[in-house]
């Protein structure tokens, strides 16, 4: 089961890095979509396994994804709401630890990545990033690295 997640979130992930990098926008189609196949695999472990629980695979990653996307709408927090759209969707596919765990190495990364772009004088302090990209850059990590 855990490999099904696994393609689905990096589906989803290389389709919203594409569409935040060339138009700074995340669609939610392929997110709902995502985030239906999470559920699905869910629904389909619990009834299949035996010890598999609905709270820790469906109810944690929805009170998460609530968490994510009130975040979002916060101004103060530096990213958007389609990126608490995408850890919400993400939530229901890896797990909420997932994709807190995502969220530290996106951020990390973007951070670093900022860091380096302001010393070389290529990016100003008021422009924004898209950040999906970075949750790709380290869910890739994650796989390959464990």
């Amino acid at each position: 089961m855990w490999q099904v997640r696994k393609v689905i979130a990096l589906a989803m992930l290389a389709v919203c890095s594409y569409t935040d990098i060339r138009e700074m926008n995340i669609y939610l189609f392929p997110l709902l979509v995502s985030a239906a196949g999470g559920a699905a695999v869910s629904v389909a472990g619990c009834i299949f396994a035996q010890g598999a629980g609905i709270m820790r695979d469906i109810t944690l990653p929805i009170l998460a994804g609530i968490v994510f996307i009130l975040a979002g709408r916060i101004k103060s927090i530096p990213f958007g709401e389609g990126d608490a759209y995408t850890l919400a969707a993400l939530g229901l596919v890896i797990g909420p630890w997932g994709s807190l765990q995502l969220m530290a190495a996106g951020l990390i990364s973007a951070g670093v990545f900022t860091s380096l772009m302001m010393l070389a004088g290529r990016l100003r302090m008021d422009q924004k990033i898209p950040f999906v990209p970075f949750l790709l850059a380290g869910y890739m990590l994650g796989l390959i690295y464990g």
